[in-house]
């Protein structure tokens, strides 16, 4: 009989591996070629270290070569990792310069490398407690995938969650590829388990296509068959056609299907676990919603056309109660146009390019993609008030509202004149936000008419990617400004060069990293028709690849920089 190798741990992982690895976790993909990796939960509440004690045995890692959806120009390795905790690793294409470093959860996980000539091998490292490293290689795969028919075939990204009574999950239930091809049928475990509050992201090979009826099945996985009601795993269901930018399909409990609504096809489906944790679910321990395949329902896409959705700001008014000025009278109509709320907001007083809601009056927009709640605030407003920027002077102050039906909603908070908003622990996503005026009449002449929305614009929307698609109402800059990083690479400051055009520009300056988290923000404001230098301060970030965003006047544009 073949032995399974065990490494003994003994001894806690060194400090110096750790903070290397840690940076890992964080995604750092440093390459002269792009790579790609499974996007995992990097959780430090899950650290290795805290679920290993020191009699546990740790039972090494498997690399093996899997298909890929085109060999030519990409690679796919799986590693599985049949232990019950994360295992921290290195990987790299020998010999070329494709490194990386990742979290290997329970379960499989996947890497995804660029064809290079002659031959690709994929290398891993990781250590035990001892310190000792170990160290698996293995040649690519030249198999393309065969079609699976009209079903998933790529998990993107999974992060699970505790089972309902704090354990993990066990690490077959996270072998995330029983969620891709066709359904079991049966309950023997053919499913891939969220846990509570875990998610999950699926893609298609092909674009599939929003026909009659129903186009999106979902199949789940119920032990006995139980009911909904018996046994109420739940999951939200978002739709997408470029991975980033979704829209909510509604609520799944157990198998369920959906039509694709506003988009005429897709390639991507995200699954998030709402299944109640406090249910008693026939006192059993549960495991949350368990995927076992995405179907579509009217076959694929013949074409890709542009549905004429638009990113990053409101675009539709979906209610508008007018409230009066102070003295009880009627806003002058030039005010009074809601769909001046819609778009990137111009941040300027030129010409009326605003809505004014009046004392008490109400507007509730839609953003065509959902708004998910990633780290820090994820809304800015933009309010105008003719130059008065002080909320002291002129407190013109609304009450903001999310929403992801447009029925259900949650209190976000209140904004004086321009300010930023956070959704909040616990709110996964919104589509909607409600905005009441919360002005104080007492502080105003008679003829002031509560707050003036210009718009709202999501902050950390898909970073990295293409511009924001918005239109604006009546004045835009008619330059776009040109950027410029140098030193790059930097080891400590870097300076942006910026040059404005005919306008005034206020100007927000992000940087990502390699998986698309804000690490830096500012916002400068930059006269018009000026060479500007704005020196950078990135001491204290860690070496890496990072995307710098430009974002004024609705332009967004962005540069690669790498710090040393």
């Amino acid at each position: 009989m073949k032995s399974t190798s065990r490494l003994r741990v003994t001894t806690k992982l060194k400090t110096s591996l750790r903070r290397r690895l840690i940076i890992g976790a964080v995604g750092f993909c440093i390459a002269i070629a792009t790579c790609t990796t499974l996007i995992l939960n990097f959780n430090a509440g899950d650290s290795r270290a805290s679920e290993i004690d020191d009699e546990q045995q740790e039972i090494a890692l498997q690399l093996l070569p899997v298909c890929s959806e085109n060999p030519l120009t990409q690679k796919r390795w799986k590693i599985i990792n049949p232990n019950t905790y994360d295992l921290p690793i290195q990987w790299d294409v020998y010999p070329e310069l494709q490194t990386g470093l990742l979290i290997a959860h329970p379960g499989e996980n996947f890497i995804i490398t660029n064809t290079i000539e002659g031959s690709n091998v994929l290398r891993i490292r990781w250590q035990n407690k001892s310190g000792e490293w170990f160290d698996l290689m293995q040649p690519a795969s030249a198999e393309t995938c065969p079609s699976s028919g009209c079903y998933a075939t790529e998990v993107v990204s999974y992060f699970p969650a505790k089972r309902n009574d704090g354990t993990t999950l066990p690490a077959e239930q996270q072998m995330v590829s029983k969620a891709i091809g066709v359904p079991q049928g049966n309950d023997a475990a053919e499913y891939v388990s969220l846990g509570f509050g875990g998610e999950i992201t699926l893609k298609f090979a092909d674009p599939i296509a929003n026909g009659p009826g129903d186009d999106l099945m979902i199949h789940e996985s119920t032990m006995g068959a139980k009911s909904c009601e018996r046994y109420p795993e739940k999951a939200m269901v978002f739709a997408s056609q470029d991975g980033c930018h979704f829209i909510y399909l509604g609520e799944a409990c157990q198998d369920a299907s959906f039509d694709l609504g506003a988009m005429s096809w897709i390639r991507f489906v995200k699954l998030k676990d709402i299944s109640p944790v406090t249910y008693p679910y026939g006192n059993q321990t549960a495991d949350g919603y368990d995927l076992d395949a995405i179907q579509c329902l009217n076959g694929t896409a013949n074409t890709t056309p542009d549905d004429g959705l638009v990113a990053g700001s409101a675009q539709e008014v979906s209610q508008y109660v007018q409230g009066t000025r102070k003295n009880g009278t009627n806003i002058h109509p030039s005010r009074t146009n809601p769909e001046m709320a819609l778009g990137v907001p111009q941040n300027d007083d030129l010409g009326i390019n605003f809505v004014s809601l009046g004392f008490t009056g109400m507007i509730a927009l839609k953003f065509d993609y959902v708004v998910f709640n990633r780290e820090g605030n994820d809304l800015q407003v933009i309010e105008t008030s003719y130059g008065i920027a002080e909320c002291q002077i002129y407190p013109e102050q609304a009450f903001f509202e999310g929403s992801l039906d447009g029925e259900s909603w949650f209190a976000m908070g209140e904004v004086c004149l321009d300010g930023e908003l956070d959704l909040g622990a616990g709110v996964y996503a919104i589509q909607y936000i409600r905005v009441t005026d919360r002005s104080a009449a007492s502080n105003f002449p008679n003829s002031a008419d509560g707050f003036d929305l210009d718009g709202i614009i999501v902050l950390d929307d898909c970073p990295g990617q293409a511009r924001i698609q918005a239109f604006d109402n009546i004045t835009t800059p008619d330059e776009i400004a040109e950027i410029k990083m140098s030193p790059n690479p930097f080891r400590d400051i870097s300076t942006l060069e910026y040059e404005t055009g005919s306008v005034d520009e206020r100007v927000n300056i992000a940087f990502y990293n390699y998986v698309g988290q804000m690490v830096h923000s500012e916002r400068v404001k930059i006269p018009k028709n000026t060479r500007y230098q704005h020196p950078i301060n990135g001491g204290d970030l860690p070496k890496g690849v990072y995307i710098v965003s430009v974002e004024s006047g609705g332009q967004k544009q962005s540069i690669r920089v790498i710090k040393n």
